[in-house]
């Protein structure tokens, strides 16, 4: 799965507090007819699970069924199939609403209601959702009119509407990148026939495209609703999308101008359409072109040998950690001096970096660094940020979470030969990561990392990940002899 970039920006930003409650207005009335006798009405449906509409005749289509749906699976960030989730986006009219199971026979096997808590949550554009607590035979709850992404967790026992707005445009082919405010696609029609979402214009290049509404997850407790989607795509002219999150990102081959449309059917299935209608402009500028590296006495290669940067596609950005010495150096790409960066067409953002007399920049201490170079208008201009390196923990063991700050590690010893960092933590049981200057462009995992320590066995790994067994306050030391080509981890 290649959906977890945008993952680890997203989940950090959740956060839920309960509010207010609402009931159906139908408490007093046999809603659907459970039993088992010959009487039950017979659904045009196939067997599975549903959202109803339980106001009168009861109203289930097609449309309304939940499909088995991928969340959060062995660890964060890792998606998989849950017993028992399922979920569906439909259009639902303004009514009362329960869960049911439809059986063979298309009768109502189970019905669920109960108390719908309205949930606060950043994650959804309208600000909240409605969580059902479900049991059989509660009363139903009501839902206004709206497109709804639906879930039903039978693990947990609640149920989730979630409403849907516009859905949005990203990735590494389009022009907001990964990080970008998201390519906007309007509603433009919802009824029980089908839902459907169109923008005009969008260029998109060699990469790859996701959709999603809101943001990228609705965290709740141990249960993640994905509001992004991908799936197959039929080169360049259409894809077919896994309702409730899930499926690879749409790779993308031919550069073009397209109308972009999303379409539910009236049965829940869910398509992307892509009609090119022009060639994408021409660009001049092409981050391939821009091969940074460091060369001078402040690195280690003198005037002889370059440091290559790293060029991170979805930051956008040529990183890297470096030891270096006080004194000269200067950018240059692909160790000849066809393009060169100069103090004049660059902004630093670190104090320790300065202009050299000779147009070279010129470094004041020695140390390991985090070396950044960005530039935000496509290579007319450069920003260059050369901070000592600060390694911090962050994740569901951590003090902060994943929103952070991160804790950081403070700096013990710093020579060409090593550079080491040790701080200690009250920790709870959960997993956290390493990072740098809180960003994740380097963020060595737990396969980077030799881990020793009198507490080291009380690690494991999740997707990368560190997994602390137990709660307890652990002293950390983090090395590294070689720039950072290896970690070293002392856990205690």
């Amino acid at each position: 799965m290649k959906l977890l970039h945008n993952v680890f920006l997203f989940v950090i930003a959740t956060g839920l507090i309960l509010f207010s409650t609402a009931c159906g207005d139908d408490d007093d009335q046999i809603i659907i007819d459970t039993g088992n006798d010959d009487g039950r009405t017979v659904f045009p449906v196939s067997p599975g699970f549903y959202i109803a509409n339980v106001d009168g005749d009861t109203t289930i289509s097609l449309g309304m069924g939940l499909r088995a749906s991928l969340t959060n699976g062995g660890g964060f960030g890792v998606l998989d199939y849950r017993d028992g989730y399922n979920s569906v986006i439909t259009y639902l009219a303004g009514g009362n609403y329960a869960f049911v199971q439809i059986d063979d026979d298309q009768k109502i096997e189970q019905r669920l209601g109960g108390m719908a808590t309205t949930v606060d949550d950043m994650a959804v554009v309208a600000g909240s959702y409605t969580k059902v607590e479900l049991g059989e035979g509660d009363a139903s709850f009501n839902i206004p009119e709206g497109v709804y992404h639906v879930a039903w967790d039978q693990q947990t026992g609640f149920g989730y509407v979630i409403p849907v707005g516009d859905f949005g445009i990203q990735g590494s082919a389009t022009e907001v990148a990964w990080t970008g405010d998201l390519i906007n696609m309007p509603r433009v029609s919802a009824s029980k026939d089908g839902i459907s979402w169109a923008t005009t214009g969008v260029v998109l290049r060699n990469g790859q495209v996701l959709t999603r509404y809101g943001n990228n997850v609705i965290g709740e407790e141990e249960l993640f609703i994905f509001s992004f989607f991908g799936g197959t795509v039929t080169p360049h002219t259409s894809a077919t999308l896994e309702v409730g999150g899930g499926g690879d990102n749409l790779e993308w081959a031919e550069e073009g101008i397209y109308d972009v449309t999303i379409d539910i059917n009236s049965v829940g299935d869910m398509n992307m359409t892509f009609n090119r209608t022009g060639d994408a402009p021409t660009i001049a500028y092409d981050p391939a072109d821009y091969p940074w590296g460091i060369i001078g006495p402040a690195g280690s290669g003198g005037w002889d040998a370059d440091i290559d940067l790293n060029y991170i596609d979805w930051a956008d950005s040529w990183t890297g950690l470096f030891y270096m010495e006080a004194g000269e150096f200067a950018f240059r790409t692909d160790e000849t001096w066809a393009k060169t960066l100069k103090p004049e067409n660059v902004t630093l953002t670190s104090a320790n970096v300065t202009a050299a007399a000779n147009g070279n920049f010129e470094l004041s201490n020695a140390g390991l660094y985090h070396i950044r170079v960005v530039t935000p208008d496509e290579g007319m201009t450069w920003e260059l940020a050369m901070d000592p390196a600060v390694p911090g923990l962050v994740g569901t063991a951590t003090p902060n979470g994943w929103a952070g700050p991160d804790d950081n590690l403070e700096l013990v010893a710093s020579t060409a030969e090593m550079t080491s960092w040790q701080a200690s933590y009250s920790f709870v049981a959960g997993e956290w990561k390493l990072r740098f200057q809180d960003g994740w462009e380097i963020s060595p995992g737990f396969a980077d990392v030799t881990i020793s320590g009198a507490s080291a066995g009380s690690l494991t790994e999740s997707n990368g990940n560190f997994v602390l067994a137990a709660d307890g306050t652990y002293t950390v030391v983090l090395s590294t002899m070689d720039n950072g080509a290896t970690w070293n981890l002392s856990f205690d």
